[in-house]
């Protein structure tokens, strides 16, 4: 008989003096392999806690060539071989593969019996139950340190100029702290943030990091970058052995410089939407595309013709396909947009819409918001009872695959093959169906409401808040060179449908004075007359 004996730990303070951890390990396995009689081959695993054992070096190089040539496996506790974690019972796989047994001082136990395989699973709640006690206790001690004011990361994560030292338990300073004070004096005194990094030899987020860090001015607050402070300790300055770094009027300068120039970003966004408040939902389409058509499109995706907002030349640009063709020098037909007057191209688009607006109390109008209400419940209920067929249909082939397995006409991995992709469309039709049928009746109130809505564009206008507005009811606005071709509106009744809607009108019946520039340059047209004349 041969035995195998395991020898852990997993760390070197379970080591002890002299390695007594592991030799009272030894002589444990030792007296279990005399009082069976068994030669004894130990393995020291050193390092290694109980859930990662049957991925260590020494198991897979030492103990596994052994068990595959008939030993056993003994060991002074059963932890001390594994202590499975999240259901992973490798080490007992392994065991159960190799048919091998489990010697302890407290007898023998056999993983592949009843008794064995409930003694493993009790281990692994115990497991759980000791991992989840260990991590509360780490955290309540870290706790504890921070509100003492001590570090309680690696040095690596430690403020850039700032120390700490573990053992004695004290904050301190580097040769890089003044550098540090330099910057900020430097950033307060009118040198750019990118300038400040480069001469700390950081990148542009680290300095904003070293500017709003609390260290600096002597306050040790954890959380700070989450804006979680719950804990704030003074660790240098008043009472302290060493001097805070840069003192509380250079920090509150620093901060303010910090704001003003974040209130000067913000402003300049603003500034972008007020100049381009139909920008992300504008998208160049030609007018022979969309004209005259009205049809109901159940998706959300955006087309493939973006028209985005250049705020240096102030102009709506295309970024299609297109545009790689011009710098490609490729001879084609392009999609025509070109770089629109922004406010000409604002003033031609709220002049369309606010014509629709004007007729939202006619006829004609009620008309066509009920007849685009019950045109997406049609497709929406068309949809709903294709989706209801094909779920049924699923759902019986699922259930004939499954008395063929039960009647053993086909075997469990071919039903599994067979049922998977099945499983699968079922789950997506079923995810689909869902908004389908918590799609709610549409009244006459819920269309004199949007009627309403779609009236207070002029409000809007006054009030700044065009874009707003125009996002509400738009998922795209399409316009080109000639003008306006046609907007996809949303449905708010029926999540995911849009009506796409083509009423072409040229720029200047909308009084926009629209002068373009043509994408395709000189060279390219010289190049296609060329080419035409071959």
């Amino acid at each position: 008989m041969k035995l195998v004996g395991i020898a852990r730990v997993s760390t070197d303070q379970q080591v002890g003096e002299n390695g007594e951890g592991l030799a009272r390990q030894r002589n444990a396995l030792g007296i279990i392999a005399a009082n069976h009689g068994a030669d004894l081959t130990i393995v020291e695993i050193r390092g290694v806690s109980g859930a990662k054992v049957a991925d260590s070096p020494e198991w897979q190089r030492q103990v596994v060539p052994l068990l595959e040539s008939g030993c056993d496996i003994a060991a002074d506790s059963l932890d001390r071989i594994a202590r499975p974690e999240d259901f992973d019972y490798g080490v007992f796989a392994t065991l159960v593969a190799h048919s091998a047994k489990i010697y302890t001082p407290n007898g023998v136990e056999d993983p592949k019996s009843p008794s064995g395989q409930m003694l493993i699973t009790f281990q692994a709640a115990m497991a759980g139950r000791e991992r989840m006690e260990i991590t509360r206790r780490t955290q309540e001690g870290k706790a504890a340190m921070q509100k003492r004011g001590e570090w309680t990361l690696g040095q690596h994560r430690l403020p850039f100029g700032i120390t700490w030292d573990k053992v004695a338990r004290t904050w301190g300073y580097n040769e890089k702290a003044p550098r540090v004070k330099a910057a900020m004096e430097a950033y307060v005194g009118g040198q750019p943030a990118n300038a400040v990094a480069r001469e700390l030899g950081v990148s542009k987020a680290g300095i904003r990091t070293i500017m709003a860090n609390p260290i600096y001015k002597g306050i040790f607050a954890p959380g700070w970058s989450r804006n979680d402070i719950k804990v704030e300790v003074r660790v240098f300055g008043e009472g302290k052995e060493l001097p805070q770094l840069v003192s509380d009027d250079l920090w509150n300068r620093v901060q303010a410089n910090r704001q003003m120039k974040s209130k000067t970003y913000r402003t300049t966004n603003e500034a972008t939407r007020k100049a381009a408040p139909f920008s992300g939902i504008l998208r160049s389409l030609p007018t022979y595309e969309l004209e005259g058509q009205h049809r109901v499109i159940p998706t959300e995706k955006k087309s493939d013709h973006p028209v985005y907002f250049n705020r240096s030349m102030g102009r709506y640009v295309c970024r299609c396909s297109c545009q790689s063709q011009i710098k490609a020098k490729t001879p084609g037909d392009f999609c025509g947009i070109g770089m629109l007057n922004a406010v000409e191209a604002n003033k031609g688009i709220l002049a369309y819409f606010q014509g629709m607006a004007e007729k939202s109390e006619s006829l004609d109008y009620t008309e066509l918001w009920t007849s685009l209400a019950e045109d997406a419940l049609g497709v929406a209920a068309g949809r709903t009872g294709e989706l209801q067929t094909t779920i049924k249909d699923i759902e019986a082939a699922l259930e004939r695959l499954l008395d063929l397995h039960l009647d053993g006409s086909i075997t469990k991995e071919k039903y599994t093959e067979k049922a998977a992709p099945r499983e699968l469309a079922l789950q997506e039709a079923k995810i689909e169906l869902a908004p389908l049928l918590a799609a709610p009746t549409i009244t006459e109130e819920d269309v004199i409401k949007l009627q309403k809505s779609w009236g207070q564009l002029p409000a809007h206008i006054k009030a700044g808040t065009v874009r707003e507005w125009a996002v509400e009811h738009f998922s795209e606005i399409y316009i080109n060179n000639d003008g306006v071709a046609g907007f996809a509106a949303r449905i708010p009744w029926v999540p995911g449908v849009v009506f796409q809607f083509g009423a072409t009108t040229t720029w200047e019946k909308l009084g926009a004075n629209i002068k373009t520039h043509k994408n395709t340059s000189r060279k390219v047209a010289a190049r296609k007359k060329a080419a035409s004349s071959k």
